[in-house]
Parts: C-alpha cells; sequence; structure tokens
C-alpha cells in the first residue's frame, strides 16, 4: 500500500488515518492542498484540509519534502473518488472533477 507518513497519520489508497481516526475518501466531501508563507510558524511546510461530509474538518501539516509526492497521489485519488473542491461551490458527487482542483494540485508539483 501506497502511503505517505505524517507524525501522527497516513493517506493511503482506501483513506486517511489521523491519529486513531479512519476517514474513508469516499467520506471527504472536500480537500485543499496549500504551501504556507515564510510568515506562518509551520513554513515552509504546508496544510492539507479535508472536509467530510458531517462538515467535521481536519488540518493536517504536510512536510515539504512530500509535496511533489502528496501532489501526485492526491491527483490520482482526486480522480477515483471524485472529490470536489474547498472553494468550489458547484459540481456534485459523482460528477466530473472540476478542473480547478486538477490544476492547483498540478500546479504545486
Amino acid at each position: 500500500m501506497f502511503s505517505i507518513l505524517f507524525q501522527y497519520g497516513k493517506i493511503g489508497k482506501i483513506g486517511i488515518s489521523i491519529a486513531d481516526t479512519f476517514i474513508p475518501w469516499e467520506n471527504i466531501e472536500s480537500c485543499k492542498l496549500e504551501w504556507l508563507p515564510n510568515t506562518n510558524f509551520f513554513y515552509p511546510n504546508g496544510e492539507l484540509t479535508l472536509t467530510t461530509y458531517s462538515q467535521q474538518k481536519y488540518v493536517i501539516i504536510v512536510e515539504k519534502k512530500m509535496k511533489s509526492r502528496l501532489a501526485s497521489f492526491l491527483k490520482k485519488i482526486l480522480l477515483v473518488h471524485r472529490l470536489r473542491p474547498k472553494n468550489n461551490k458547484g459540481g456534485s458527487k459523482s460528477g466530473n472533477l472540476p478542473s480547478s482542483l486538477l490544476s492547483s494540485i498540478t500546479s504545486i508539483n
């Protein structure tokens, strides 16, 4: 199983594990991956923000060295599970993946 390690969790093909919580990709409504500005305490790392359909929000600090690998992996996961981007109100669970999300993930490679 492909996984990217976080300090307290793993991300994989079937879902994401954060501490003692497992969230299947099917339960995630949206995700956003962004890199933090140099004024942020966690710079040069990034944040992966996940929101579930029950509106639970998880923010995970991602090491910068995982940037390309995580972006590539998320792009594949998003294509399979058709997740919607955080800032896009359109689309549906089973609809086409919005190009804005793919371009934002592709641009961080």
